[in-house]
């Protein structure tokens, strides 16, 4: 897994680095894709529950907490670009402790911040590029960067057991995984 801090955008206001990640994995790319697109493959590695629509505008939602969708999900998120087994980009939102940060709720609200996925292959292996873009400057902003790091790498450790067929490392069900 490799992890850097590159792809800064400049829009006017100050933006911290992007995340970023990636990791080959020993999975060929229809699997791989699947487990990005399809919701029921989202399930268990990444979430607990998922309303995906692979379709450009669509939704990108993922609930860990499905009992109370309105909080620590992505609701309202969209996909912003795809192309099949190539390219898959989507707004974020993040966890409910950063509400008044990166969410609606906050006065006033922030443009979300965007994930982009890059997958390519090579034979019956499958690279996977994660950025995640538009953290803007601030303690605050670098807490929510902060966790969102360790998310991802939970995730993609996830990931990889998913599409390679062993156990999952992390339980999403369990709140401390919930931040």
């Amino acid at each position: 897994m490799r992890w850097t801090n590159s792809s800064r955008r400049e829009t006017g206001r100050a933006l911290m680095e992007a995340i970023t990640m990636e990791e080959t994995l020993n999975a060929p790319i229809d699997r791989v894709w699947r487990a990005w697109t399809d919701p029921e493959q989202l399930c268990p590695w990444l979430t607990l529950r998922a309303n995906v629509v692979p379709k450009r505008g669509e939704p990108y939602e993922l609930f860990w907490d499905p009992a109370h969708p309105e909080r620590q999900s992505t609701l309202g998120c969209r996909i912003t670009f795809i192309r099949a087994q190539q390219w898959l980009g989507f707004t974020w939102r993040g966890p409910s402790i950063f509400d008044e940060l990166m969410n609606e709720n906050a006065v006033p609200p922030p443009p979300p911040t965007h994930v982009a996925v890059r997958f390519t292959t090579n034979g019956e292996q499958t690279t996977v590029r994660l950025s995640h873009t538009g953290w803007l400057e601030g303690e605050r902003w670098a807490e929510a960067r902060a966790w969102h790091v360790h998310a991802w790498k939970a995730a993609f450790q996830n990931l990889a057991a998913f599409v390679e067929g062993r156990r999952l490392p992390v339980d999403w069900s369990a709140p401390t995984a919930q931040g």
